[in-house]
């Protein structure tokens, strides 16, 4: 009875302490960015000045752009440590094709090459049961290796002004990085909650045992999801 009764008192004090642990984790990034926003404000006066805060927005915009592809992988139960290494190999591919193709096809090459090697990492994890986080550090090494291999350990400057049209210019005043990165958050919004793919990656997420009982493509619903942060 005692037993029962220590258990019943348990349970409830998980329940209530819920909510307040559920407020705690909302709360707990803004508050340490407030921290740090006064930290670095006080230790310089040119912190809190308009043109850097642009400068840091539009440094957040393209990690915003990567987090969202991420965000799918954490969904789905896994974990990619290739982010690094597949931007660093798509942006030396991309920026040494530019002479030959243009800005406008340089930057689809290198957003190609992202997708490769998230198609690669979704592949060898699916069919050859390798760990995701083993298989997304070895997808970071290798690419990180091929990058170097390809620039000779040389920076690779791109000065053409189609290709750095997104990075440097504005619309009304509105960095382009911005209004893209608006746009990726935005569709992959509707993708993830609207779309039979957002709803298998939950599934799975949540409880690929059940879910292979059912007709959902877990094996295509993988890759693609890997291909997806690639592609970002």
């Amino acid at each position: 009875m005692t037993e029962r009764k220590g258990v019943e008192m348990a349970s409830e004090k998980v329940i209530t302490n819920k909510p307040y642990r559920e407020t705690t984790l909302i709360l707990m990034p803004i508050i340490l960015m407030v921290v740090v926003t006064v930290s670095f404000s006080l230790l310089t006066p040119f912190f809190l000045t308009i043109r850097n805060m642009q400068n840091l927005s539009q440094h957040m915009a393209i990690l915003l752009i990567c987090g969202i592809g991420e965000t799918f992988v954490i969904i789905l139960g896994c974990i990619d440590l290739s982010v690094a290494g597949v931007l660093t190999l798509s942006a030396i591919v991309s920026a040494t094709t530019l002479p030959f193709v243009g800005g406008f096809l340089a930057i689809i090459v290198g957003i190609s090459v992202g997708g490769l090697c998230g198609f690669i990492s979704g592949l060898a994890y699916q069919f050859f049961r390798i760990p995701s986080l083993i298989v997304t550090l070895a997808m970071s090494t290798i690419s990180l290796g091929v990058a170097l291999i390809i620039s000779d350990a040389q920076p690779v400057r791109a000065y053409v002004d189609s290709y750095r049209y997104i990075a440097k210019n504005e619309i009304f005043n509105i960095p382009v990085i911005w209004i893209v990165a608006a746009i990726i958050l935005g569709l992959t919004y509707l993708v993830g909650k609207y779309t039979s793919l957002g709803r298998y990656t939950y599934a799975l997420g949540g409880k690929e045992d059940v879910v292979n009982l059912f007709r959902i493509p877990v094996r295509k619903t993988k890759i693609l999801i890997f291909t997806l942060a690639g592609l970002l």
